[in-house]
């Protein structure tokens, strides 16, 4: 579309329609119906989970999505305080105008992963970004960062085997196993109310260098994403380039 100084552009956009997800959320113990547990609905091979959600469960553990729009999806339950987050094994296909029941969400009891990041030399890093998924386009989510002593520790995980993704303090962005395609990355399995430790040493990457040629004053960003997961790794844009351009586009990945 082209815009004309001093005029009113005309756009037509035609939308198409799209359906709804219905599901419930029991605990898996008793039975009970859980409430506030809130689902986030990701593309197949997206990469990362946003840190947002809505359209949650109601007293009774029921809850129906807003509109979204038709296609095949993997569906993660974020849960409240007490219980981990359940992420369903099966595919969701969403069909335009109707409302698909989505598998039961069966909540365990939550559990924790703690460690300590440390250089090679054995100093503790402090300031290292922890997270159990990919970042999004506005960095890292579902997540938190190493003390001075270098310790993490990320608790409402369910008992399952998880990635962790590594970054901070001149390191560049590695899955657990110090690797960048998180199917491939070292879990780390977790157990009901229990706590598992996993420490690591991370390792240097590899440098992308570049130049971007752009207007004088215009803002943009690059994206590294791996391509086999969808996963964003890399990232480098106009602030960082800091006036004029000065700094060359420079991702260090893993």
């Amino acid at each position: 579309m082209r815009l004309t100084p001093g005029e009113t552009t005309t756009a037509t956009v035609k939308l198409t329609l799209g359906g709804k997800v219905s599901f419930t959320a029991t605990d898996r113990v008793s039975g009970a119906a859980v409430g506030r547990v809130c689902p986030v609905f990701e593309v197949l091979g997206h990469g990362g989970l946003p840190d947002g959600y809505g359209d949650c469960t109601d007293g009774p553990g029921k809850a129906t999505s807003g509109s979204v729009a038709a296609g095949t999806y993997e569906m993660y339950a974020a849960a409240p305080t007490g219980y981990g987050d359940q992420q369903a094994a099966a595919r969701i296909k969403v069909m335009p105008g109707k409302t698909v029941t989505a598998p039961a969400v069966l909540l365990d009891k939550a559990g924790t992963i703690t460690g300590v990041v440390t250089e090679a030399a054995g100093k503790p890093l402090s300031g290292i970004n922890v997270a159990w998924s990919a970042w999004g386009d506005a960095g890292p989510a579902w997540d938190t960062d190493t003390n001075a002593q270098g310790r993490y520790t990320i608790t409402g995980l369910d008992p399952y085997a998880w990635p962790l993704l590594f970054s901070g303090a001149g390191y560049p962005q590695q899955w657990s196993g110090h690797g960048g395609n998180c199917f491939r990355a070292e879990t780390v399995t977790v157990r009901p109310s229990g706590t598992t430790t996993y420490d690591l040493t991370p390792v240097a990457g590899s440098t992308l260098t570049g130049a971007v040629t752009a207007p004088a004053g215009a803002t943009w960003r690059i994206h590294a994403f791996n391509a086999a997961t969808g996963d964003q790794m890399g990232t480098f844009d106009s602030y960082n380039a800091g006036p004029g351009g000065t700094k060359k586009p420079n991702l260090t990945l893993g």
